[in-house]
């Protein structure tokens, strides 16, 4: 099987969203506190945030979700948690 541009292009675009979303959750865990505190605020199962963790691909809706999450924590300009840690 020979790969194609579409292959190639498929490829760095799930690269490119698994690290959105780890970035996006980072953001969450350090607003939050904890993973478990993310799961409760943001309606994400904390199955779901501790794969997105361990570098594991997630959903486009899933990512997008996080992503609005931590965007709307940050417009209510809560400090963050300073022991907070992935």
């Amino acid at each position: 099987m020979e790969f194609t541009s579409h292959h190639l292009n498929k490829k760095l675009s799930n690269e490119k969203f698994k690290e959105l979303a780890s970035v996006a959750l980072k953001k969450g865990v350090r607003m939050c506190g904890s993973i478990c505190a993310l799961e409760r605020k943001s309606g994400i199962s904390r199955q779901t945030l501790t794969n997105i963790a361990k570098g594991k691909s997630c959903s486009h809706a899933t990512r997008l979700k996080l992503e609005a999450f931590v965007e709307e924590i940050g417009q209510k300009k809560i400090k963050p948690f300073k022991g907070a840690k992935l």
